[in-house]
């Protein structure tokens, strides 16, 4: 059978996200629910009983030590790609909650096979996206297969967007491999969150034919839709006037895809542009460092 993984942990807005990513996929396969398993890794599968998915506990501990000894948080994707693949076997879809489907799921499987892999789309390379970090890294450590080979990885390698992998179990290995890739990299990058994404660009291109999927499934990362579509989900999913998760469904199609801003448009082009400039310069980090500094600040003054 055909199985397509979510992982989800934590609160805010990701268990809304959840919800309608399992919607948006059952409502893609129509009369097929049948022949396909919707898994969920979760520490909190109480938000799901009455969900028709199949739920994994992972506990908080176990959370922690899928992060590894660096403690990178989405090293904890690997890890369940590479337990839901012993757990199930055959093809596996992983898919991030801020995704949906746009087309029948078999459109994405039928790209998967014994040497034939699926990530989300092409980003570019870490020296066309300017990740100077991620490039001396690259250029100045010997990163290591299990077995003690070298990697073919350089600053022109490419990379893909991970919120979609997918994976034929005969090529299950490659996962152990994208761990270890990991956990020489994050020493060297200890802040860097797309250690993960490159890890695993890394190992699929270099074992298997990667194919894109970003035709079938859309990814809704930027922060600013994401976080308008997290307003409109919360008021959507838990209205109970609307009666069942079909009825917030069909609620929700007409609105989302104004609120996620799917179109190509030279608008969000840009605003990518400018997310990966914050990024890259070092601006996000200082923000944040700000709001906290001001948080800290009023909280103290409040207790005056």
């Amino acid at each position: 059978m055909r199985t397509i993984l979510y992982l989800c942990f934590g609160g805010g807005g990701y268990p809304d996200e959840l919800i309608h990513a399992v919607l948006a996929a059952r409502h893609a396969l129509g009369r097929d629910r049948d022949d396909y398993r919707i898994v969920v890794y979760t520490d909190d599968p109480a938000r799901f009983r009455d969900f028709p998915v199949h739920t994994e506990i992972v506990s908080r501990e176990a959370l922690a030590g899928w992060s590894g000894p660096f403690d990178h948080m989405f090293r904890r994707k690997a890890v369940a790609i590479r337990e839901a693949m012993k757990a199930c076997g055959g093809t596996l879809l992983y898919c991030d909650t801020d995704t949906y489907f746009l087309k029948h799921p078999g459109k994405v499987f039928e790209r998967i096979g014994p040497g034939r892999s699926v990530m989300h789309v092409k980003e570019g390379t870490p020296a066309s996206v300017r990740a100077e970090d991620l490039s001396d890294v690259l250029t100045q450590h010997a990163l290591t297969t299990r077995d003690g080979g070298r990697w073919n990885v350089s600053p022109h390698t490419t990379i893909f967007n991970a919120g979609v992998i997918g994976l034929h179990e005969d090529d299950a290995p490659l996962i152990d491999e994208t761990i270890h890739l990991i956990d020489q990299i994050c020493p060297h990058l200890p802040t860097y969150f797309g250690t993960e994404q490159f890890s695993f660009s890394a190992c699929l291109s270099e074992r298997t034919q990667v194919s894109t999927a970003d035709d079938v499934i859309h990814h809704y990362w930027l922060p600013t839709p994401r976080a308008r579509f997290h307003e409109l989900l919360a008021r959507t999913l838990h209205d109970p006037s609307l009666g069942s998760y079909e009825a917030r469904f069909r609620r929700l199609l007409p609105l989302r895809e104004v609120v996620v801003d799917r179109a190509e448009s030279l608008q969000r082009r840009g605003y990518e542009r400018l997310w990966y400039a914050a990024h890259r310069l070092g601006v996000q980090r200082a923000i944040g460092k700000m709001r906290r500094f001001i948080g800290h600040t009023v909280s103290k003054a409040s207790t005056f």
